[in-house]
């Protein structure tokens, strides 16, 4: 009888998958997470940082679900299982969504640079304090007499005359 050669048997260089050349898969890195330098006192730095990479995200999601879809809708359309159909409407629902998410980072980007934002550390506003600020000390009735009722601040800030002549002349 032949003696078994154990060396050949264990040998799987000729099996397919098996080769452990340059084809083997790539070995990714692990994931390296960097500190978020941060802005306080300016935040339009942040703002732009921060936009640029929501934008950003969103693009490589649309372009990942773009491609995936079309391979889903091929799917779809050579199988007669639901599953393929379902996979391929949740792909379309998905980039819904996302290009959804990215008007919605345009109309929230508009609304926050519209407004004017404020820090504590802001060299440029004066802090509110008794040297500038104005006060008065007295009675409320004292207040009245020298600035007048509610009604008479209401009607000045309208524009209107309480007492007195006016020299317009309807006509």
């Amino acid at each position: 009888m032949d003696e078994i050669n154990m060396a050949a048997l264990l040998d799987v260089s000729g099996m397919p998958g098996m080769s452990f050349d340059e084809t083997m898969p790539v070995v990714y890195e692990p994931t390296v997470l960097e500190d978020v330098e941060s802005h306080p006192s300016d935040r339009a730095k942040d703002l732009e940082e921060d936009y640029a990479i929501v934008r950003q995200t969103l693009n490589y999601q649309q372009q990942m679900l773009m491609a995936m879809g079309k391979i889903a809708l091929e799917n779809a359309k050579n199988s007669e299982s639901p599953k393929h159909v379902d996979a391929f409407v949740n792909l379309m629902n998905a980039m819904t969504n996302s290009t959804k998410e990215m008007l919605k980072v345009h109309k929230e980007m508009g609304a926050i640079t519209n407004e004017a934002t404020k820090t504590k550390s802001d060299p440029t506003q004066p802090s509110m304090n008794i040297e500038n600020a104005t006060v008065f000390v007295g009675t409320p009735a004292e207040l009245m007499a020298m600035e007048g009722s509610q009604a008479e601040a209401k009607s000045r800030a309208k524009g209107e005359v309480i007492e007195g002549e006016s020299d317009v002349v309807d006509a």
